[in-house]
């Protein structure tokens, strides 16, 4: 622990923090979103600057609440490492604050006066840093670099009156075209425009926050000696909007997984969620326009009720509930909004079963890894985004069954050893399809009953996913897809 700053809960500026401490904003959290342009981000942005701005011109003081993280010791810094588990969107906007008034410092001093002071300034700066994807860890190292802040210093002494900052960043050559579907990137973008346009990084500001009488200030706490920080992430939001059923289940997630896999297995897992998945959800090419992609957080909550909803279906085909309390509900009908894991281990009739064990968290993972890799076979993205409606319902029911064929083709052929390929993914779902299409024709078909039999039915097949055909050319005499039920 450092031993000039007391970590019991204290009064402190994000500059003093930064003199302390390295702040990285885990994988765990979500991207930054005061710069989305929906009402409430707009509104969470506008009334966080408004506050700011008055109080940086009165020289009032201003607490921002309570910051909370863990301290963990760092390989890669000369400080320990500060880990925000609530406080992430308002760090974010205090860097991006103290970055354009650095900017401004360094242009108004002109003829390089501060050039002996900025690579010092800089540095501390840049130990603000982002975990959650690759690119918005690149794209906060690259304006942070000395040369980067000096050439727009000098950029916003010759810019014309309209051009705006982030018009300008988009054009520099180190601007990645990945940046563009980054979330955090766009959002920060977007605050970095409404800042410069209110002018209120300017005429000595980077001074006052620098300095010991900041009027910007909130109150700091390491949570190390109050709990795991996993669980205080889950059980505490101590700030602003309560977090998300795609939140919760997220972190439920995880948790699962922490407790299946290896360390490492655990991590890579955490990682992929909100960098290489996250980015499937949010840029998938023809079916999300430009402006509603700042939804992928709905429609991954969607790709994963119907993926939790199929297990469940799957698991529970033997249960009392699917016999009698939902033999006559339709599943158009069924109750498919958010349920917890425990609510889905309610329905299960084996003692202690879980609809979300290691086998569950590794068909997860396959099929996620398989639509955002750079080889997807042909219809099994457009299967898993046709089953994210962002209202939480799918389509159809053979919607809901053509998910279930692409995670138990997936996961069947690789238990096998096998890589999925083409063909016998084209021979599969189309054996598939055309029992589902038939299934919706039988009176009462699509009941959770007959459903859950039908996911029993698939998952059978599933050892036989590499050739389908010529494992039904035996004749197995399997009746799953029928009202007579399963053999």
């Amino acid at each position: 622990m450092n031993a000039g700053i007391d970590n019991g809960g204290n009064t402190m500026s994000f500059w003093r923090l930064l003199k302390h401490y390295s702040i990285r904003i885990p994988a765990i959290q979500r991207d930054y979103v005061q710069g989305r342009g929906d009402v409430q981000s707009a509104n969470a942005r506008t009334g966080m600057l408004d506050d700011i701005q008055t109080h940086i011109s009165d020289r009032t003081p201003m607490s921002l609440n309570f910051i909370y993280g863990q301290i963990e010791g760092s390989d890669d810094c000369d400080v320990e490492l500060f880990v925000p588990l609530d406080g992430q969107q308002r760090l974010t906007t205090l860097y991006l604050i103290h970055w354009l008034a650095l900017v401004m410092a360094v242009a108004n001093a002109g003829d390089g006066e501060r050039a002996p002071e900025l690579d010092g300034d800089a540095q501390t700066l840049g130990r603000f840093s982002y975990q959650t994807r690759q690119t918005s860890s690149d794209f906060f190292a690259r304006i942070g670099e000395p040369d980067v802040i000096q050439q727009i210093a000098q950029w916003t002494a010759d810019r014309t009156p309209m051009c705006k900052l982030s018009e300008y960043l988009r054009d520099k050559r180190w601007f990645r075209p990945d940046f563009m579907y980054d979330p955090t990137i766009l959002s920060a973008l977007e605050v970095l425009d409404d800042i410069d346009e209110r002018r209120m990084t300017r005429h000595g500001v980077w001074d006052l926050l620098t300095g010991d009488d900041c009027p910007i200030r909130f109150e700091w706490l390491d949570v190390n000696d109050i709990g795991n920080g996993d669980d205080l992430y889950i059980k505490m939001n101590a700030r602003g909007k309560q977090l998300s059923d795609f939140e919760n289940i997220k972190a439920e997630l995880e948790q699962k997984a922490q407790a299946e896999f290896s360390p490492e297995h655990y991590e890579e897992f955490c990682r992929k969620f909100d960098q290489e998945w996250t980015d499937f959800f949010w840029s998938f090419k023809g079916s999300v326009p430009t402006e509603k992609r700042d939804e992928y957080d709905m429609r991954f909550m969607g790709f994963l009720n119907w993926f939790l909803w199929n297990q469940w279906a799957g698991k529970a085909k033997k249960s009392p509930r699917i016999n009698t309390e939902y033999s006559m509900k339709g599943v158009d009908l069924a109750d498919t909004r958010h349920r917890s894991l425990d609510e889905y281990n309610k329905d299960l009739r084996t003692e202690g079963g879980s609809v979300c064990d290691s086998r569950t968290l590794v068909r997860l993972e396959r099929i996620l890894d398989h639509v955002s890799g750079d080889d997807a076979l042909p219809g099994i993205p457009e299967i898993v985004m046709a089953s994210s409606s962002i209202d939480g319902k799918a389509e159809s029911y053979s919607t809901r069954m053509r998910l279930e064929a692409a995670v138990a083709y997936l996961d069947g052929v690789m238990n096998q050893g096998k890589r999925p390929e083409e063909q016998s993914w084209t021979e599969w779902i189309r054996v598939i399809r055309h029992l589902s299409n038939a299934a919706t024709m039988w009176q009462g078909y699509n009941t959770l009953g007959l459903y859950a039999q039908a996911v029993g039915m698939v998952e059978r097949y599933s050892d036989h996913a590499d050739d389908l055909t010529s494992y039904l050319a035996t004749f197995p005499g399997d009746t799953g897809f029928t009202p007579k039920g399963p053999d």
